[in-house]
Parts: structure tokens; C-alpha cells; sequence
């Protein structure tokens, strides 16, 4: 599960669920605008998915199938996210500075783990911190009620895409 946290410290050859670090800020933007539209149903579905992969094969499934279920609300979670912060107003600044708080505690674990157990959590807190400025930016933009929704969405994709691009040859590099 360090896969959640930090995918860029794992071992390699090992199956990790996880994420990029930057756009965990649209998974949880994503968490939010669903909790805020009460969809239960796409919790039952990542939660029944999340418990029946750490068991063993159910109707002869294999718990990595069932890991793919709250991997695809993720993914959903995401693209939502995403779209809510681009589009989020004045109203939403709110939402926006939670998100940035918990990124800001999710850079602040990484950094914690790099000084204490290895120096390849500090990649990590690189890329969190990335995302972590890209909401804030998107904060600021809110507050000062700009409607310049290409600027959130360059914002968006550049530290997502970095993110990507870095974290990909990384993994890479672990998997060959």
C-alpha cells in the first residue's frame, strides 16, 4: 500500500495501486464534489472493491480484478476532480484550500519519511509539492474571482504532466 502514498519508492516487479502525486489533488477534489452530491453508490463500489482485493479469490476473481474497482472510481475521481478545480469559483475556495491542506500534510508525511527512512521519499515530496502549488495557485485565482479557466487548465495539466513524465521514467528504470 506505500504504493498510495509514494508509487516512486516502491520495489520493482511488485503489483502497487497508487497514483500520481500531483493529481491526488483531483482525486480528492473529485471526493469532495461527489460527497457534496451525495453519490453513496460510487462509495459502495469503492469500498466493496477496496476490501474484496485484500482477500482471497471470491467467486473465483482474483483480488487484483477487484482492486481494478477502486482503482476506476479514482480514475473518475480525477477527471471530476480536475474539472472542479478549473472551474471552481469564488464559492469553492473553501474546497480548494481543504485540498491544499491535505497536500500540504501529504508533502510534509513524504518529507517526514524521506529524513527518517529512505531518501527516495524525497522525489515524492517533490512531486506533492508541485501539486500542492498548482491548488494553491488555483486558490488565489478563486479568491480574487478570475475567470481565466486556460490558465487553471495549464496550471493543471503542466504539474500533472511533470509529474508524469518524471515519475514514469522512474518506474521504468524499476521495472527494467
Amino acid at each position: 500500500m506505500t504504493g498510495l502514498l509514494a508509487p516512486l519508492v516502491t520495489k520493482g516487479n511488485t503489483f502497487i495501486v497508487g497514483f500520481y502525486h500531483a493529481p491526488l489533488a483531483a482525486v480528492i477534489m473529485g471526493l469532495f464534489m461527489f460527497f457534496a452530491v451525495r453519490r453513496p453508490a460510487v462509495a459502495i463500489i469503492f469500498v466493496a472493491g477496496a476490501a474484496l482485493a485484500f482477500c482471497d479469490s471470491i467467486f473465483q476473481v482474483s483480488p487484483i480484478i477487484w482492486a481494478a474497482l477502486p482503482v476506476l472510481c479514482c480514475c473518475v475521481f480525477v477527471g471530476v476532480g480536475m474539472q472542479g478545480l478549473a472551474w471552481a469559483g469564488a464559492e469553492d475556495r473553501r474546497w480548494l484550500l481543504i485540498c491544499a491542506m491535505i497536500m500540504t500534510v501529504l508533502t510534509g508525511a513524504t518529507v517526514l519519511l524521506g529524513i527518517t527512512k529512505a531518501e527516495t521519499y524525497f522525489d515524492a515530496a517533490k512531486m506533492y509539492v508541485l501539486g500542492t502549488l498548482s491548488v494553491f495557485i488555483i486558490f488565489f485565482i478563486a479568491r480574487a474571482e478570475l475567470r481565466v479557466h486556460w490558465l487553471r487548465w495549464a496550471i493543471l495539466c503542466a504539474a500533472f504532466g511533470l509529474d508524469i513524465f518524471v515519475g514514469a521514467q522512474t518506474l521504468i528504470d524499476k521495472i527494467i
